[in-house]
């Protein structure tokens, strides 16, 4: 391993929190779609993820911490399905907290990875 990878879609001092528009967003957009508002929330946080990751050389399955901050328990069902269906059958450690309040404005989901960045070969 060379190094470590967190990401996080929590608002930090460089990045405020902004309302999410990405989920409730008009037809062609890329959350809109007949899932559960959640679901398409999820799908569009593990597909940033995935582009972040590979932008770093790296992938979910080199993922080795994976929480997930809910706004209401109806969120969890939704996201857990977005969650396989990007990981497939390894998903790292991870916790799940229900919260009175999210990050953004208008999320239901808020998310933190981290993953490694494999070595490069060598040889």
């Amino acid at each position: 391993m060379t190094g470590a990878l967190a990401w996080s879609t929590r608002p930090s001092r460089d990045r405020p929190a902004t309302r999410c528009e990405a989920v409730s967003g008009p037809p062609r957009h890329p959350l809109f779609g007949h899932h559960h508002k959640s679901r398409r929330e999820a799908d569009f946080i593990f597909n940033r993820m995935r582009r972040v990751l590979d932008e770093f050389g790296t992938d979910f399955a080199h993922s080795v911490r994976l929480d997930q901050y809910y706004l209401n328990p109806r969120a969890v069902a939704a996201y857990h399905l977005a969650r396989h269906d990007a990981f497939g059958d390894y998903i790292p450690p991870s916790t799940s907290v229900v919260m009175e309040r999210c990050f953004g404005g208008g999320s239901t989901i808020s998310t933190s990875l981290i993953a490694v960045v494999p070595e490069a070969d060598t040889r």
